[in-house]
Order: structure tokens, then sequence, then C-alpha cells
């Protein structure tokens, strides 16, 4: 019998075979992101037993994942702010390697296999975080009507360790700068400026154009 596609974590425990292995996840409320059960991501499933159970109690619930539990942690980029954070921070450290990827309602989400603290917005503005004690909704969750959804089948890469760096180093309270990572020269500031829309008005056009600013005055 197929499961409604209207019963997210039912349909999600069934296509869950009795020879696989058990992914740690647990209900979200219902077109949601909270969680359903008193423990939150503690109540992920171990067992099928324990999967069944919780597909029995909150078959509409949403599918959160226990990222430390799996080995993994998230990279939430968080809308067209977030994709012009990404641009920049590609052009300082390089790409981010293929990886698998999750379509979110307002953005996608990069998994790695590693580990992180979760932060907000600590290595570019509308990039988040997710991994030590914390976690995501899995595709096959709905907010707002918009489902997740992964956009390819490929394994979680290896973390690159610059993300790891930038986002468990204290911040210079002395030197603060709107510009996260390492220096980059006034030509590659200026060719960031491609990525953002001259229509929108985002964060990232100030922290560029100070970029620029801070690099013409050390030139100077």
């Amino acid at each position: 019998m197929t499961v409604p596609a209207t019963k997210p974590f039912a349909k999600a425990a069934s296509a869950i075979k009795p020879d696989d292995t058990v992914p740690p996840i647990f209900p979200c409320r219902a077109g949601a992101k909270e969680p359903a059960t008193t423990h939150g991501h503690k109540d992920a499933a171990r067992t099928h037993e324990d999967l069944k159970r919780l597909a029995r109690e909150y078959p509409d619930a949403n599918i959160g994942f226990a990222l430390e539990n799996a080995g993994l942690c998230v990279v939430d980029i968080d809308g067209p702010e977030g994709e012009n954070s990404l641009a920049l921070l590609e052009l300082q450290h390089g790409a981010f390697p293929a990886t698998r990827e999750v379509k979110t309602p307002h953005g996608r989400h990069l998994y790695f296999r590693g580990t992180l603290p979760p932060s907000v917005s600590k290595i570019g503005p509308h990039i988040d975080t997710r991994g030590r004690g914390s976690y995501v909704l899995a595709p096959g969750s709905i907010v707002n009507g918009v489902r997740y959804e992964a956009t390819n089948g490929l394994a979680p890469a290896e973390l690159p360790e610059w993300i790891r760096e930038l986002v468990t180093v204290e911040p210079d309270t002395k030197h603060t700068s709107a510009a996260k990572g390492d220096p980059v020269d006034g030509a590659t500031l200026r060719e960031a400026l491609s990525f953002l829309d001259p229509g929108e008005h985002y964060e990232g056009w100030r922290n560029i154009v100070a970029g620029i600013g801070a690099a013409n005055c050390a030139a100077s």
C-alpha cells in the first residue's frame, strides 16, 4: 500500500527496508520545523521498531534529521543573499566540492561528512551551519506548501577544512570587518560584483564596496 504524499514521516519510514540502516530521523510538527516530540533530535529513531512507532504516532509530521548522529553537517544557503555570500567565499577559498544537495523553501542545504557547531551568518551573511546538537528538515518535509527535495544523488563530500576554520575561529573584536575570510585584491572584489543583482539592495553590496574601498586605501 502506498503512503499518501501528504504524510511525510509515514512515507519516509515506509521507504526504509528491513535491511537498511536506520537513519536518525524524528518527527517535527506538520508543516513546521519545531520538533513534535519532547526531546527533539534526541528522540531520533535507532531501530526499525522506533521508525514504525514514530510513523504510527506522527504520520503527518515533517522529518527531522539529527546530523551529529549520522556524522554529517550542513551548510545552509538562504536565498539570493546567501548565494551572493557563497560566490564571494568561493572566490576567496575555491569552489565547494560536489556534494549532496537538498532544495529548501528559501534556498538549499549542502551536506558534508564531518562535524561543525551550529552558527548563524558566521561564515557569510545568510549562510548558516548545522551540526553538533542540531538538525535540519529532511527531503519530503513540507513548509508553507513547499517540499524539501534532494536535487542530486551524490554522497556527502568531506567538509572543506576552511569552512571548519571560519566557523570555529574566534572573531577579532579589535579589527572588525564586514568581509569574512582571507583578504582579496580589488580586482577580485570588482569581479564579485557581477554576482549581485543591481536591482536589489543586498547586504553583499555593502560588504563588497567596503572591501574595494579598503583595497584602494591599502594600494594608495
